[in-house]
C-alpha cells in the first residue's frame, strides 16, 4: 500500500512538472518524480523486509538518543566488596 501511494505521488509530481513552465530536461523531470517511489521502496526493502518487528523504529530511536542497553560509564562499587586500600591496610 505505501508503494502504491508513493507511486501515485510520483505520477502527480511528473504531471505537474510536465505541465509546468520550467526549464528542466525531460530526464530530470522523471528523476525528480521517481524520488518518492524509490525512497519508499528502499525503506521497505532495507528496514522492514525480513527484519524483527519494530526494527526500523528502534534503529531511528537509537540514532536520535544514542545506544540503549549499555553499561553506565561510571559504575558504582558494590557495597559488599572491599576495595584494594582496605586489603592493603590489613596486610600491614
Amino acid at each position: 500500500m505505501p508503494v502504491i501511494i508513493s507511486t501515485m505521488v510520483s505520477v502527480f509530481i511528473v504531471t505537474m512538472l510536465l505541465n509546468g513552465d520550467n526549464q528542466l530536461s525531460l530526464f530530470i523531470k522523471f528523476l525528480v518524480a521517481l524520488i518518492p517511489t524509490v525512497a519508499t521502496t528502499a525503506y521497505i526493502v532495507l528496514l522492514r523486509n525480513r527484519k524483527p518487528p519494530r526494527f526500523d523504529i528502534d534503529l531511528f530511536i537509537s540514532w536520535v538518543n544514542g545506544r540503549s542497553f549499555q553499561p553506565a560509564r561510571l559504575q558504582p562499587r558494590h557495597p559488599f566488596f572491599r576495595s584494594n586500600d582496605d586489603l592493603d591496610d590489613q596486610c600491614l
